[in-house]
């Protein structure tokens, strides 16, 4: 008998130690070595981790009652909502989103965001910063003839510079508009505003003609965008226009002779686009 009963104390001694010992130690699921830095160690390849999942309504009414009890312990609680398809960690006092891919700005990689983002520190960017722009030019101290067969009122009766221009190497959503004559064609994809910069020079066929320049949209000339020049020999006339481009629009430098029907010997064209 008294060697039975040192083998049942000795049995209880044992149970109660491993109690212990499991009491303090870590939890592993799926490993019998879970990591000693955390409490509870969840390990497998094939199978995830599910929290508490619940529709927005059922997420605010638990939000409304942390906030009657407001136990600093609370602070971390994570839920899925099933209506936003977003995890949700309460802070102590309200639901906080973690961000999904593309609701916050990441500046190591590759990403596309929308929405207007504000900065209130310094942006130092160590590659190239890419917004649209495109440039054709010409050069020839020859010219190219640009045919005025009506006198022009400054709208009407305004004919295209097309000479043979280049488009310079680098433009980014621009292109020729499948020609060079003139031509710059937007391709990006977001309507955007543009800063346009341009350049010409050349000889009127009959001195002291006065001759209207414009930029055109898709073949109209934009009312704003005209400068007027004169003069008997070479002249050089530039002009600078704000405009906004859809996807496909096409800009181009038009001229009109409003003296009479004569031509300009265009010798040099620049027409540079950035957008903003």
């Amino acid at each position: 008998m008294k060697t039975l009963n040192k083998y049942v104390l000795s049995t209880v001694v044992i149970v109660f130690l491993m109690i212990g010992i499991e009491t303090f130690a870590q939890v592993g699921i799926g490993t019998t070595m879970p990591n000693n830095n955390s409490q509870v160690d969840i390990t497998s390849t094939t199978k995830g981790f599910l929290p508490p999942r619940m529709t927005t309504v059922e997420r605010n009414t638990l939000g409304a009652t942390l906030l009657i009890t407001l136990l600093p312990a609370e602070a971390g609680m994570l839920v899925f909502d099933t209506t936003l398809k977003v995890y949700y960690y309460w802070d102590g006092t309200v639901w906080v989103a973690l961000a999904a891919a593309g609701g916050y700005v990441d500046l190591t990689t590759n990403q596309i965001i929308a929405g207007n983002k504000t900065f209130t520190g310094n942006l130092i960017p160590t590659g190239r910063i890419m917004v649209p722009m495109g440039e054709i030019s010409y050069f020839s101290t020859t010219g190219s003839i640009i045919t005025m067969a009506s006198q022009s009122d400054g709208t009407t009766n305004m004919v295209a510079v097309n000479p043979a221009t280049t488009l310079t190497m680098g433009a980014y959503e621009f292109d020729n508009g499948g020609a060079n004559d003139g031509t710059l064609k937007y391709t990006g994809a977001t309507t955007k505003m543009f800063h346009m910069a341009i350049t010409v020079s050349g000889t009127p066929e009959t001195g002291n003609n006065v001759f209207v320049f414009g930029v055109a949209l898709n073949g109209t000339v934009i009312t704003t965008g005209k400068v007027l020049g004169s003069s008997s020999g070479t002249q050089f006339s530039s002009l600078h226009i704000m405009l906004e481009l859809k996807t496909n629009d096409k800009v181009q430098l038009q001229i009109g002779n409003t003296t009479a029907s004569k031509n300009f010997t265009v010798k040099s064209l620049n027409f540079f686009a950035m957008g903003l």
